[in-house]
């Protein structure tokens, strides 16, 4: 489980749901073109500690602040399993 991981898109059609891996800004803002258009997007595992997993110690936030941001806004935290909260899509109206 240990990765570099701050999010893992649950049914999500991205190439990229890793952080390290859409570093760029514009990988990132493809990743959440493609979250926000697919309505089967509808959970985010986040781990529960920011450097949990994390080979460098950069924190993913700092490291995809796009992708931090988008989740920030558009899911929140539901539940957590052990290291790992999982934060649901926000309605509508939440956001």
């Amino acid at each position: 489980m240990a990765s570099s991981t701050f999010f893992s898109i649950a049914a999500a059609r991205s190439r990229n749901s890793r952080s390290r891996f859409y570093q760029r800004e514009e990988l990132q803002r493809e990743v959440i073109s493609r979250i926000e258009r697919d309505p089967h997007v509808v959970a985010a595992l986040i781990p529960a500690f920011p450097d949990y997993g994390s080979v460098d110690r950069v924190p993913n936030a700092v490291r995809a602040p796009l992708g931090w941001n988008y989740l920030q806004a558009n899911f929140g935290p539901d539940y957590q399993e052990g290291n790992v909260v999982f934060w649901r899509r926000k309605a509508l109206t939440e956001r």
